[in-house]
């Protein structure tokens, strides 16, 4: 069997956003032909946030995860500014992942994560390993009109996008192959890097995020559920604040409209949004709730911005009677829980761009899920509450949704295959 050495920004107990491709991939990758090594950052790294403590059965058993201790030099990064642990630990990283692949086990790398210093890994590695690597792009790095920020720190954003610039550049050029949750990111990529390894060779492929069966299967492992009781339970868990602002606002102006003609329906249903914002404190507004109030249906909406463990996360969307899934203002955008969310069998909406690419997948799996779009005319907005109104019937009904196409293809199952088959064109 081949062996590839994943890099990401956090391994178990360690659950952040950017890590599930990796550990859906931890199941299912050495049964298509590749055993692999993970090596990440320790938990000296991570953020508290990010830990959780009951997440062991999210993971297998039997896993080669070599987590990096900080330097002896750490405390002087800190005490200089440097706080982030995905630069503190890029060093660490470099000379543990020297080392293993200085034993010539492995075929290739594969950086999967959004902490996208780490990708400058892959280049450093071939130019001393010989070891050919794989860039897997769940958000754009660097991108020429930053309109869409995910922190409130937006002059570090701008800095950072700008320096992102460069190292985006030294990454991409010679990697052997570049894999993308979006169609559009890979478009960009190409414009900006026709000449480059990748794109010359044509190893290049949209893979989207799967869903882990299991999670929904043994999901009473986790945090029992904090679900409002005697009422039926929509859920979000996710970013939130500014970031879907625009997004929530729409599905609040379409739920004000629908109880003017159906004041019963929306009686017993409730909006519970879990972990959208990270940096919330008691004494700042909730956003995505203060939305809902000003479109006159604050009483349907509960926010919860803290955020919460993975583990719990399942529980709640285990124990909640319909899925709701929000978009940004950029078309481009994958959400990553689309698949697990819909392999969870429940009533699933999704408010998102009007040309948002996920636009294609509702298109193309009908059972689904409904969708609804901001940025488009309000004519059209009234039009799409009906699809609003059906999705509401089918939580008021507790309708089980199957979804066999989707799961067939979206799986993590699938997925790793996928994935797999794309390493054998990079290194064959």
């Amino acid at each position: 069997m081949k062996r590839v050495l994943i890099v990401v920004s956090s391994y178990n107990p360690a659950i952040s956003a950017s890590m599930h491709r990796v550990r859906m991939l931890a199941w299912h990758l050495a049964d298509f032909g590749w055993e692999f090594d993970i090596l990440c950052p320790s938990a000296e790294f991570q953020q508290s946030v990010w830990s959780d403590p009951l997440s062991s059965w999210l993971f297998p058993a039997q896993t080669h995860a070599h987590h990096v201790a900080p330097m002896v030099t750490d405390r002087l990064l800190t005490s200089a500014g440097i706080r982030s642990g995905n630069w503190r630990a890029l060093w660490p990283m470099y000379q543990a992942g020297t080392e293993l692949l200085s034993t010539k086990r492995f075929s290739l790398t594969f950086m999967s994560t959004t902490a996208f210093n780490f990708f400058c890994l892959g280049r450093m590695w071939l130019r001393r390993c010989a070891v050919p690597y794989v860039l897997d792009f769940q958000d754009p790095w660097f991108r020429k009109q930053n309109r869409v920020y995910t922190t409130r720190h937006v002059l570090k954003a701008k800095i950072g996008n700008r320096l992102s610039k460069y190292l985006e550049k030294y990454s991409v050029e010679k990697a052997a192959g570049l894999i993308a949750v979006s169609p559009n990111y890979l478009a960009e990529l190409r414009e900006r890097y026709p000449l480059s390894t990748a794109f010359e060779r044509e190893t290049t492929a949209t893979i989207p995020f799967g869903a882990e069966l299991r999670d929904f299967r043994i999901h009473g492992a986790g945090r029992a559920p904090s679900l409002p009781k005697n009422v039926l339970n929509v859920v979000y868990v996710g970013v939130g604040s500014v970031v879907m602002k625009r997004s929530f606002r729409r599905l609040a102006h379409g739920l004000r409209r629908l109880r003017g003609q159906h004041p019963d329906l929306l009686k017993g249903i409730r909006f519970n949004l879990y972990g959208t914002d990270a940096g919330w404190t008691k004494s700042e507004r909730k956003i995505l709730e203060d939305e809902g109030d000003a479109a006159g249906v604050g009483d349907l909406v509960d926010e919860a911005p803290r955020i919460i463990p993975y583990s719990e996360s399942v529980a709640i969307l285990s124990a909640s009677d319909g899925v709701l899934i929000l978009g940004v203002d950029e078309p481009a955008y994958m959400a990553s829980k689309l698949f697990p969310y819909a392999l969870s069998g429940k009533p699933l909406l999704a408010c998102i761009h009007i040309d948002s690419q996920m636009n294609e997948y509702f298109r193309k799996y009908p059972e689904l899920g409904f969708v609804i779009h901001f940025g488009s005319s309000e004519e059209q907005e009234i039009q799409e509450d009906a699809r609003l109104l059906e999705y509401l019937q089918q939580v008021v009904k507790r309708q089980h949704q199957p979804r066999l196409a989707v799961q067939g293809a979206h799986s993590a199952e699938a997925m790793s295959r996928e994935i797999a088959e794309f390493f054998n064109r990079c290194v064959s």
